[in-house]
């Protein structure tokens, strides 16, 4: 009898130390799932931050400093024109495409480098009535000997807001607007040739450009425009200009 009680006892100790085995291999096994767990949270956490759109519902772009522009890159009457914006295209432009110039193409050495145009178009407009769409810039690519292609831009922007009020007869209202890349000013009312207008002139980096639009002129009785209808008309335009302007003027 106490041989066979030693044997159940000791068959009774190894079963424990089995047992035991067991346990701290399950406790290791379950802590290796939990934390496999945790950095696969993680890691999806992470991915879905760094894809996450921005508020427009686009993802968010990512762009590389620019330091130089190829001559006769920047060209924002050809914009217009290859986006069809406010019905522009080289069927209805009035005016004779000569006058772009960016002065890297005769003079390379120059400075400032400066890309300046001016063209017009006889538009329809989303009421039906024909309007004038006239676009005219200068962007300087490069400092000068003497001043900074910023402090350019601020002299030539200022200059632009002073010619676009001057091309009123009588000015209804004018102010700034808001603008995410610069800043930009308007004025409506009524142009020298009697018609309803609206100027817009928006300063992106170092490059300033001017929208201006008009209704009918040389006509009796030139119809009334609403300030809201030549804005929103603009409106379609101004992202495209500033956009280029972002893109190609050199950081």
């Amino acid at each position: 009898m106490t041989e066979r009680t030693a044997t159940r006892d000791d068959r009774r100790g190894l079963r424990g130390w089995r047992a035991a085995l067991v346990v701290v291999g399950s406790g290791t096994l379950a802590g290796l799932l939990v934390m496999a767990l945790v950095v696969g949270v993680l890691r999806m956490l992470q991915s879905g931050a760094s894809s996450t759109p921005s508020s427009t519902g686009q993802a968010v772009e990512t762009r590389q400093p620019r330091e130089t522009t190829a001559p006769g890159v920047l060209d924002l009457c050809e914009l217009v024109q290859t986006q069809s914006l406010m019905s522009a295209s080289p069927y209805n432009r009035t005016d004779d495409a000569t006058r772009y110039e960016d002065t890297a193409e005769e003079e390379p050495e120059l400075a400032p480098r400066t890309v300046t145009d001016e063209c017009s178009w006889e538009v329809a407009s989303s009421g039906g009535g024909n309007w004038r769409l006239t676009l005219s810039y200068r962007a300087f690519m490069s400092d000068s000997p003497d001043e900074s292609r910023a402090d350019l831009a601020a002299g030539e922007y200022s200059a632009r807001s002073d010619s676009a009020r001057a091309e009123f007869a009588s000015i209804e209202n004018e102010g700034p607007l808001d603008s995410s890349v610069g800043e930009s000013h308007y004025v409506y009312g009524e142009s020298r040739s009697g018609a309803d207008a609206y100027a817009y002139v928006g300063l992106v980096k170092s490059g300033v450009f001017m929208i201006h639009v008009s209704g009918p002129e040389e006509i009796d009785n030139p119809p009334d425009i609403p300030e809201q209808e030549f804005r929103a008309e603009v409106r379609t335009v101004v992202p495209y200009l500033e956009r280029a302007f972002e893109r190609q003027i050199p950081d």
